[in-house]
């Protein structure tokens, strides 16, 4: 069965094919820019994975960075900048300084895989393509007799409420913030909603759905003790379609439906689950005082979003609830819950 994926260097889907005959692969995504904690944005670019074709001739100059009389070209970008003040850099033969951005990655790849070696497949964020990946390209390009690399990939932006994460908006979601509140399979269901090339609209119904849906899934594992994995052809057929995590997942819902009474389908939604990552590792065995008192806020909390006919609420606090590893049931007398085995 063959992966195919759509390659950003010739804007079509293809059929990968391993610059090593060996079968090995070498694959690197650019992470985030390190100058505070990872958002959720970040996250979906480690977790999925070039010539933009602009024309130079209609880039404005100065319009990103100002031009500087140093450049031969206005349109050449910086391998190594100059430091003022001695208060970041190194000594080298173009003087005291450090590396341009673009460099950083081109260098880590070629010192991994070897300079005269080809990356197969680079990764990263669709706001990468240009300058940094067409940068990247040149300097592997100018650096080496091999190709940079065959394949490039691309994953589309995550906006919350359709509105760019911003902090003048206040609305930019940590990774360490939502994994304080949820179940970190519920998280990667979530990001793994929509398909990674397209924009993903964060909202509270994004992980209400994701949490129902591992719950689904999870309810169908944990009625049964048989713990042997099968292979699911057709799954890895779905993935194969340039990573089609929407439709797998669908598909991983029906099978759990059908697991209830099947060994060979429990069998392989075990493979699938662990193939795309799927665990519920938020189990707890018992519960504190201060959880308890915790939980009953919580369920007092929904109890009166649900009369006020606040509804959304009251699902989001059901999530919480959930991830806290609540099995929480509504009844004519109110609400009662236990904890997950």
């Amino acid at each position: 069965m063959n992966l195919h994926i759509h390659n950003t260097l010739t804007n079509k889907k293809e059929c990968f094919v391993p610059n090593n005959q060996n079968g090995t692969v070498n694959m690197y995504v650019c992470g985030p820019t390190v100058y505070s904690e990872p958002h959720i944005g970040n996250a979906r670019a480690a977790l999925v994975g070039d010539l933009s074709r602009k024309i130079a001739s209609d880039l404005i100059d100065g319009a990103r960075i100002k031009p500087e009389s140093y450049k031969r070209n206005p349109k050449d970008f910086v391998l190594w900048k100059p430091s003022i003040d001695h208060t970041c850099g190194w000594e080298s033969p173009w003087g005291f300084g450090r590396p341009g951005w673009h460099i950083e990655c081109t260098s880590m790849i070629k010192n991994i895989i070897g300079n005269d070696n080809t990356l197969d497949i680079h990764g990263g964020g669709n706001d990468l393509i240009f300058p940094h990946h067409e940068n990247e390209i040149a300097q592997g390009s100018c650096c080496s007799s091999a190709t940079f690399c065959n394949y490039w990939f691309h994953n589309g932006i995550v906006l919350v409420n359709k509105k760019k994460m911003s902090k003048s908006l206040g609305n930019v979601i940590l990774v360490s913030d939502i994994l304080r509140q949820y179940n970190p399979a519920v998280v990667r269901l979530a990001l793994m909603s929509t398909q990674y090339r397209q924009p993903l609209n964060w909202t509270e119904n994004t992980i209400i759905n994701a949490e129902n849906i591992l719950q689904k899934i999870s309810k169908s594992l944990d009625n049964n003790k048989n713990t042997y994995n099968q292979k699911d052809k057709e799954f890895i057929k779905l993935l194969c379609d340039d990573l089609n995590t929407p439709n797998a997942i669908q598909y991983l819902v029906k099978q759990a439906k059908l697991a209830k009474n099947n060994n060979e389908e429990l069998a392989k939604l075990r493979y699938n689950c662990d193939l795309l990552g799927i665990k519920n590792n938020n189990v707890k065995n018992d519960i504190s005082a201060e959880d308890k008192e915790d939980i009953q806020k919580l369920i007092i909390e929904r109890e009166l979003a649900r009369k006020n006919k606040d509804f959304a609420q009251a699902d989001l606090i059901r999530v919480k609830l959930s991830s806290l590893n609540v099995d929480l049931e509504d009844t004519p007398d109110g609400a009662t819950w236990k904890i997950k085995h």
